[in-house]
């Protein structure tokens, strides 16, 4: 908020789907709309939008939006498998030196069920 570069912020209602213009004219409607109240420089690096769709299973009207976000929050994954410790040892093929010159290395490696 303090890097934004609209210092008057005129309030405009959301735009709305309008079927002849399809969702490309929608998004750059809103894209339009969110800039005008929203032009810094972490909008211009980080914000997107998402397309979300609402549809009622009664009358089969179906409505999409698109939403501005500057930020996203995701779900990390949850581990399904098990971890197995696999330790290799590397061999030259021919005796380069000493054998002590090349120590075990571990390597982690996980497997899924």
């Amino acid at each position: 908020e303090d890097c934004n570069r609209v210092l008057d912020k005129p309030y405009l209602a959301a735009p709305e789907f309008v079927p002849a213009g399809g969702e490309a004219a929608l998004a750059r409607a809103t894209w339009r709309w969110y800039q005008a109240r929203n032009r810094s420089v972490v909008s211009a690096c980080m914000a997107g939008m998402l397309r979300s769709q609402l549809d009622c299973p009664s009358c089969g009207h179906s409505a999409a939006k698109f939403e501005p976000f500057t930020s996203l929050q995701l779900p990390l994954a949850q581990p399904s498998g098990f971890l197995l410790r696999v330790t290799v040892s590397l061999q030259p093929r021919a005796p380069a030196g000493p054998a002590s010159s090349r120590r075990p290395a571990p390597y982690r490696c996980e497997a899924g069920e």
